[in-house]
């Protein structure tokens, strides 16, 4: 089911970047009341061109930058499938604000807080519905199932619907890791990294809050692995890049 999005709540921005500057002034060159506009017939590269600056400032500019005409649309690469796969399309200012005891909110829609320009938009996610949030990296949400048999845990890109699944926990419960209400659901206080390979696996690196091991697992794996050294809190940073089970 694709993703409704809200228009903003807030009508102005903190700080308009060049690359929304781009959607807006093409945006309503496109939309004018002229029989031709020059934006709407531009070439398909330089159309694919400025997609991807429009891209590098924000995901949801790049939305309203491939809606401005369907050759702009044709001319540009959807986010949709390729939203975690690659990183280009990672929502990274994006920030899940809480709503507070876990609730999830009847109409189906949580609001996200751009750390960057200070826009608030509300996004109908349906799979929150039976799934916890157990942290975001990049953007992307990492949630677990509530049901106890299908507990998978779940990479989701809140605005392209896309996901990507992991093993289920079971071999972090075999590590004794704390579980709550009876569910398989792991208590995750935890920092997570994410990273991408070039033929688009994904490898998700989690530290737990009270555990001195780092576990890990790609979207080929059927287990989490356990490193086998141990960090603290107030280790020095380390990278996701290059760690294999």
């Amino acid at each position: 089911m694709p993703s409704a999005i809200d228009p903003p709540m807030s009508s102005s921005r903190a700080n308009h970047d060049g690359a929304s500057a781009i959607a807006d002034a093409a945006a309503s060159a496109a939309s004018s009341e002229d029989d031709v506009s020059p934006w709407s017939s531009l070439h398909a590269d330089l159309v694919r061109q400025l997609g991807w600056e429009v891209l590098a400032g924000d995901i949801l500019d790049y939305v309203r930058f491939r809606a401005v005409c369907a050759h702009w649309r044709s001319s540009t690469v959807a986010p949709r499938g390729h939203g975690i796969v690659d990183p280009r399309f990672h929502p990274k200012r994006w920030f899940l604000l809480p709503e507070g005891h876990g609730l999830h909110p009847a109409d189906g829609k949580k609001r996200f807080f751009n750390l960057s320009t200070g826009v608030f938009v509300r996004v109908l996610l349906p799979f929150l519905s039976d799934s916890y949030v157990l942290d975001s990296a990049d953007g992307l949400l990492l949630l677990q199932r509530k049901s106890q048999d299908t507990s998978a845990i779940r990479l989701l890109h809140p605005f392209t619907d896309d996901f990507a699944e992991l093993p289920p926990p079971m071999s972090l419960v075999r590590a004794n890791l704390d579980m709550s209400d009876g569910t398989r659901r792991v208590d995750f206080r935890s920092v997570t990294s994410i990273s991408v390979t070039v033929d688009g696996v994904v490898a998700v690196m989690i530290k737990l809050y009270n555990i001195s091991r780092v576990f890990f697992a790609t979207t080929k794996d059927r287990q989490w692995s356990v490193s086998t050294w141990n960090i603290g809190w107030y280790s020095e940073t380390i990278s996701s890049n290059h760690i294999s089970p």
